[in-house]
């Protein structure tokens, strides 16, 4: 099961990202001096939009739980946590937790504020 991004976090990358590319048009005459701001615009729309359709905020899977991050493992970003059939997702404050059978319990670097409130609350009646 794919637990979208909340509305608000992507509106909080695409309202700044038209903003910069628009006044770069506006105010700046030589498209040479206006393509660093114009790049930054661009990469603030690309994560808006990305995270409103095909980028998840966290993946759950029989076996495992993925936290995606914009994809960046490489850089040290994202995690995968192994899930057991026995495991269950509850809540601690506003962060998930993997319950497991012996007491233990995982913190999963994903918090409720940053999800789709419908697919997170899905997500807890699995």
């Amino acid at each position: 099961m794919k637990v979208r991004f909340a509305r608000w976090y992507s509106a909080l990358f695409i309202v700044p990202g038209l903003l910069i590319v628009v006044l770069s048009f506006v105010l700046i005459d030589d498209l040479g001096e206006a393509f660093p701001a114009l790049a930054a615009g661009a990469i603030f729309l690309c994560i808006g939009l990305l995270s409103l359709g095909p980028l998840p905020y966290l993946v759950v899977r029989e076996n495992e739980i993925t936290v995606p991050l914009l994809g960046l493992r490489m850089f040290g970003f994202g995690s995968r946590i192994p899930l057991g059939s026995t495991d269950r997702l509850v809540m601690d404050g506003q962060r998930l937790v993997i319950r497991r059978p012996s007491g233990k319990r995982d913190k999963v670097e994903a918090w409720r504020w940053c999800a789709n409130p419908a697919d997170w609350d899905r997500m807890l009646r699995r």
